[in-house]
């Protein structure tokens, strides 16, 4: 049976030139940054060469490598938060349809007493700047709005909300784990940046944060001196080496526009669909809602037919209840649990996605007729 894979937002394939480039350090150059003999020195090079060709894809600031996207927002929003306290500040301000690692590090800090404002997106997937603007106040330390959104592929406007962040001294933070290596990205936006490897044909388990020149970032992890005292354990040479050539083939993308826009129009022809939100097409990312039709049975029945796609963010697999994004832009439950995720990448090809219009219409009439 032919496998098409269209579930590029949950994990995307591994590029064949990052795997090349870490295999030396799982075999050969196997030695710990730390060390100080020549087989160390040997894999901390590597890093460095790897940290100086990550920052070149931002631009002027620092790289700090992590375990993964998780980590990193973590890391940025707990850091923020005690650089708040620091200045006597204690609001946050997010957006309701963020990722779970933003949205659970906020209500943790909420338990220790910050206040936290979660800003509606509008029913096209969008969070207004002027919500953000009326929302800081005096008391008003940190923005976190991701820079797309993971379930619909929606562009945020980053730039106006970066603006307004600085005009009100207020550091910004933006989770871009769906948008590095998809869109050209503004990196002088943000005072944090997170991203992950696995995002943009890297392997999994590393990620990054970037911070900006001229913020001291708070440690994160307690022990050694690794990545500059800031984040302690023995660094992921092989995974770190693989992520920055992944990101130095990003360019390769460039037919994924086509593509979604190839989807979207034969997704949108079927009898009773409809797009969720109004999604970037260059992030790869459709979300559209089956009237009458449950996602769970006809995610399964695609994957039957070897087509793989989900009915949400792959991090709330076996949890039924509605999407917290679709139910931010407004559906209700009912209709929430109607919508199916695609998502393409470089891999895919114009032939796989008549296949994916075609199964998904047959499938879903056969459903409607059950």
């Amino acid at each position: 049976m032919k496998r098409i894979y269209a579930d590029n937002a949950a994990t995307t394939a591994l590029d064949d030139r990052a795997f090349e480039a870490m295999l030396p350090f799982l075999k050969e150059q196997y030695g710990n940054p730390s060390s100080h003999h020549f087989i160390g020195r040997e894999a901390k090079r590597a890093i460095e060469k790897a940290r100086k060709d990550i920052a070149g894809y931002f631009g002027e600031g620092d790289v700090y490598f992590t375990s993964g996207g998780s980590e990193s927002n973590n890391w940025a929003i707990k850091a923020l938060a005690k650089l708040m306290i620091s200045s006597g500040k204690s609001h946050i301000i997010t957006s309701a349809f963020e990722h779970h690692s933003v949205l659970n590090c906020c209500k943790e800090l909420e338990r220790e007493g910050f206040t936290v404002t979660y800003i509606k997106p509008d029913k096209d997937g969008i969070i207004s700047p002027a919500d953000v603007e009326n929302a800081i106040g005096s008391n008003t330390g940190l923005v976190s709005i991701m820079y797309v959104n993971n379930e619909l592929g929606t562009l945020q406007p980053i730039q106006e909300i970066s603006k307004i962040c600085r005009n009100n001294g207020v550091l910004f933070h933006t989770d871009a784990i769906q948008a590095v290596g998809k869109i050209t990205l503004d990196a002088k936006a943000a005072d944090l940046i997170s991203f992950s490897a696995h995002k943009f044909h890297g392997p999994k388990g590393i990620g990054g944060l970037f911070v900006r020149k001229g913020l001291t970032l708070p440690s994160f992890i307690a022990g050694g001196n690794q990545e500059y005292g800031k984040r302690a354990g023995t660094e992921n040479v092989a995974g770190i080496v693989a992520m920055a050539e992944a990101l130095k083939n990003v360019g390769d993308d460039c037919c994924i526009r086509k593509l979604t826009e190839k989807l979207i129009a034969g997704l949108t022809e079927i009898s009773g669909t409809h797009l969720n939100g109004s999604p970037c097409t260059d992030t790869g990312i459709v979300n559209i809602r089956f009237d009458g039709i449950d996602s769970e049975s006809l995610m399964l029945m695609l994957d039957l037919k070897g087509i793989c796609v989900s009915a949400g963010a792959a991090c709330t697999t076996g949890n039924r209840e509605s999407s917290h994004v679709l139910k931010a832009i407004g559906l209700s439950d009912k209709e929430a649990q109607s919508c199916v995720r695609f998502s393409l990448s470089r891999y895919n090809t114009e032939e796989e996605i008549d296949e994916i219009i075609s199964v998904t219409a047959n499938i879903a009439e056969q459903l409607r007729k059950m």
